[in-house]
């Protein structure tokens, strides 16, 4: 099965997809992707991922060495404006 759990739900019926043409942009170094049917679009889904990981670790606290270590890392990509 493609995906069995979604956010800790477990699917009682395979999603079905179907892939024509994909475009993906990804960071490896920060595990970070963004997929789309064209440029753009996987630019837009690149760009959402970013935000989503900001948010995720604005209202988390990460307790792990490894947890604050990565966050360390992505911050590092942005000059934050003031």
């Amino acid at each position: 099965m493609l995906i069995e759990k979604i956010k800790g739900l477990k699917l009682i019926k395979p999603i079905e997809v179907t892939v024509e043409k994909m475009f993906t942009i990804e960071c490896k170094d920060l595990n970070i992707s963004g997929a789309g049917e064209t440029k753009k679009a996987a630019i837009e889904n690149f760009k959402f991922a970013v935000i989503d990981l900001y948010e995720d670790f604005q209202m988390s606290d990460n307790d792990t060495d490894s947890g604050k270590e990565y966050e360390e890392r992505f911050l590092s990509y942005f000059d934050w404006l003031k």
